[in-house]
């Protein structure tokens, strides 16, 4: 018997009203659809019962209306729900005979998660993150909890070969890093908001949580105001300076003293200097000028900007430790910032390869200059020790001349009349290595954003170069240049929220869809306890829950089997957005599309041609190695494309279309320092494909490299196309078989089991694809759809 509820009060009905109820499977694996509930509509008679609970719709006069107040509505067919919404009425209708009856029009409520993640921007994702960028907080986010973390990057970008500066040091800086976010943590926010809970045995894997997809600064227009008041300013000629007792150099021209002048001279291409002219710089509006002796930055209107520097130099240095060296490595910049890094020790230590006949250098960096050392090493051919030299300076020549094999070199320390290991940190290097030298270093720097305007000119005089040894000298080379940034990217100082590493101008629902496409994902949201399940397809089925329906089926009605198939296209075929950078480069050499594979539908009848099913936003990525020099086997996801944003630095944007990455934790390096910010011997790995390693990995949907792609995920949806029957026929249903798959629970007796179906003497197992039109009230066999498991 059916039984309505309105407002939790039961209301009259006529048991000949009939309620049509269709359930599919493509609730589930289309996630739009949950967007907008079912809307069934019910006639009830208009009695005194009724007339109460609605509120006298009918009279003209009636103090209220009905649909103007919330309500609710429930249908129960045997003590079970079989549909549940809010009531909404559309008509009162009466007789001349005084019968009447209210037609009320019962929506379900759609999943909440799914409205809002439709309706709200990406940014807009409830997770909690502010910080500051500095040195520290870079180094921090690789190892702590927040769902944002920065990670290396490659970006895509034309080598310009320099005429005067040779290949030196390349120091790291915080624009070789990019914000990535925790996918799972993504996930759950967006559940979250609409008051679910993720269920997911799936994504609390170790291989999903340790994806990230690449986070995206905000934006604006900044042509028309590189246009109006865009600057490149250069130097006519190098310049030399000694540092200070401070361990400065300053770009200063008001100091006489330790100072190379401004840091650069001019931004006007007709300028001389000694015969010499600046090629390639620009001053629009004339923003760039000399107020005095001081370069300052004069825009024409009140403009927010920041500075790059693009510093090319030559220091002194003094070997320090195995790991660095001591030489100009701060620099002061004009946001009164102190940007601290250090240059790599690139000299190998040759103790492990300590051998007969070669000349070595052998530094003590602990030196004291009361200390008194011995070097030696062991024989070959009887294992005993031999004493090579006794010293007491930080450095010395070692030359062995033993016509033998030897191993073992050590050194030794004087305390208290004997020798004893000396514990601290020393090396053995080429004989050609010496203590202190030159070295050339590349350094690429953005200062914060400050407002600057006619009447508040940024002035750039402030400039130093720190980090030396008194009287270490600094040669500051022509090449250097300086340029205003007014896309509003962060950098070191600025502080940061969640909106401002994930300005992705999508909405929510589009990060969930390219995840469902990743990875054949099922969303089950249980609207009762609030749980949203998610699961790969064959793992969201359960193979062990058997429902057996055999008995239900109407056997005096037909039973028919259809071959799947032919309602598709020949090829069945996965990919992700077109490629860029370094991706559609290797598309084209390749003649293959990375990240792409494709599967035949064997049916003769399928529809001539592909159906592609792209990612909606996420790109494929390469990973390098080699491209930073102090760390060649650090392998660096390649982002950006240099052949898309050409070269006009003024703009350059930082952001890139959206990736999906491993993130695989901090990786060791072998005998190489990682640069700024950590200055360790590992590094935060990231990669979309890595063939190396144990165990290769891709999220690429074809085999790649010997590793298993996500195509996995969609190998049994082929087969059942493939391989699968779709029967249909009519079976006899009861409320209680209908309300799990409205309310599921954790017995599974939902689209969630394996159907038993016993049919012409042949037992069948299924998966359930429809239920059309069950009337609790009718009595009827329903029509149901089911696809045999293979």
């Amino acid at each position: 018997m059916m039984k309505l509820f309105i407002d939790g009060k039961q209301a009259d009905t006529d048991q000949t009203t009939a309620v049509s109820i269709s359930l599919g499977i493509a609730s589930i694996t289309k996630i739009e659809t949950g967007r907008t509930g079912y809307s069934k509509t019910i006639r009830v008679p208009m009695t005194a019962r009724n007339r109460l609970l609605f509120g006298n719709p009918e009279e003209i006069h009636a103090a209220e209306q009905f649909n103007q107040q919330p309500h609710t509505a429930r249908i129960e067919a045997d003590g079970c729900m079989v549909l549940e919404g809010s009531p909404m009425m559309t008509r009162c209708e009466s007789t001349p005979a005084g019968e009447g009856w209210y037609r009320i029009n019962i929506i379900g409520a759609g999943k909440e998660w799914v409205q809002k993640a439709a309706a709200e921007m990406f940014n807009e994702i409830g997770i909690a993150f502010e910080h500051t960028i500095t040195a520290d907080m870079v180094k921090q986010s690789w190892t702590w909890d927040e769902p944002v973390r920065f990670f290396p990057v490659q970006r895509d970008r034309f080598a310009v070969a320099s005429d005067t500066v040779q290949q030196g040091v390349r120091m790291l800086t915080f624009t070789d890093y990019h914000p990535f976010l925790n996918v799972r943590a993504l996930v759950d926010a967006i559940a979250a908001a609409g008051g679910y809970t993720v269920a997911s045995t799936f994504m609390d894997s170790a291989f999903f949580r340790a994806l990230y997809i690449s986070g995206r600064y905000p934006e604006k227009e900044v042509e028309p105001l590189a246009e109006r008041m865009g600057f490149l300013a250069g130097r006519f000629a190098d310049a030399t300076a000694v540092a200070d007792r401070f361990g400065r150099v300053y770009a200063d021209p008001l100091t006489t003293i330790s100072s190379v002048g401004n840091i650069v001279d001019t931004a006007d291409p007709d300028d001389i200097s000694d015969g010499v002219s600046v090629a390639g710089v620009y001053n629009r509006n004339g923003c760039f000028r000399k107020d005095g002796q001081r370069a300052a930055y004069y825009p024409t209107e009140s403009v927010a900007v920041g500075f790059e520097y693009r510093l090319r130099y030559r220091s002194d240095y003094r070997i320090a430790s195995r790991t660095a060296l001591k030489c100009f490595d701060r620099v002061y910049l004009d946001d009164n910032i102190e940007h601290r890094y250090q240059v790599t020790n690139r000299n190998e230590d040759r103790r492990e390869t300590y051998r007969d006949g070669w000349s070595y250098r052998l530094i003590v960096f602990d030196h004291a200059e009361a200390n008194t050392y011995r070097f030696t090493h062991e024989l070959a051919t009887d294992g005993t020790t031999s004493i090579v030299k006794t010293f007491s300076s930080r450095s010395t020549l070692i030359e062995p001349q033993t016509g033998q094999t030897i191993s073992n070199p050590r050194l030794w320390i004087q305390s208290g009349g004997t020798y004893l290991p000396f514990t601290g940190d020393w090396a053995l290097y080429d004989g050609y290595v010496a203590e202190t030298g030159q070295i050339d270093i590349e350094l690429t720097v953005r200062s914060s954003a400050a407002t600057a305007s006619p009447s508040n000119p940024r002035y750039f005089h402030r400039f130093h170069f720190g980090g030396a040894d008194e009287g270490m000298e600094l040669t500051l080379g022509r090449e250097t240049t300086l340029r205003p940034v007014f896309m509003p990217h962060p950098c070191e100082g600025t502080t940061i929220g969640f909106a401002d590493v994930a300005a992705h101008e999508i909405r929510q629902i589009a990060l969930i869809n390219a995840l469902k496409q990743l990875f054949n994902l099922y969303f089950y949201s249980d609207t009762l306890t609030r749980t949203l399940y998610v699961e790969p397809r064959e793992t969201f089925y359960r193979n062990d829950v058997v429902v057996d329906w055999s008995e239900k089926i109407d056997r005096s009605r037909p039973v028919a089997i259809e071959e799947p198939g032919a309602d598709l296209a020949q090829r069945f075929t996965l990919r992700y957005q077109p490629g860029d950078g370094s991706a559609a480069r290797w598309d084209e050499s390749h003649k293959e599309i990375l990240g792409r594979w494709s599967a035949p539908i064997l049916n003769r009848f399928a529809k001539e041609g592909e159906q592609i099913y792209s990612n909606p936003i996420f790109t494929p990525t390469l990973n390098k190695t080699g491209e930073y020099p102090d760390a060649p086997e650090a392998s660096l996801a390649q982002v950006g494309d240099r052949d898309r944003s050409g070269n006009a630095e003024e703009n350059e944007n930082l952001n890139f279309p959206p990736k999906i990455v491993r993130y695989y934790g901090m990786t060791a390096l072998d005998g190489h320092p990682w640069g700024w910010p950590s200055y360790d011997s590992q590094y935060p790995k990231i990669a979309f494909h890595d063939p190396q390693g144990e165990q290769p990995f891709t999220l690429c949907f074809e085999d790649r490299d010997g590793a298993d792609g996500l195509h996995r995920y969609y190998d049994k949806t082929v087969e059942l196309y493939n391989r699968g029957r779709r029967i249909t026929l009519y079976l006899y249903l009861k409320p209680e078989d209908i309300e799990p798959l409205i309310v599921p629970n954790t017995l599974c007796h939902d689209f969630r089991a394996l159907f038993q179906l016993t049919i012409a003497g042949e037992t069948l197992l299924c998966r359930l694809e429809e239920i059309c039109d069950y009337n609790p009230a009718g009595g009827q066999s329903t029509k149901c759809i089911f696809l045999k498991n293979v």
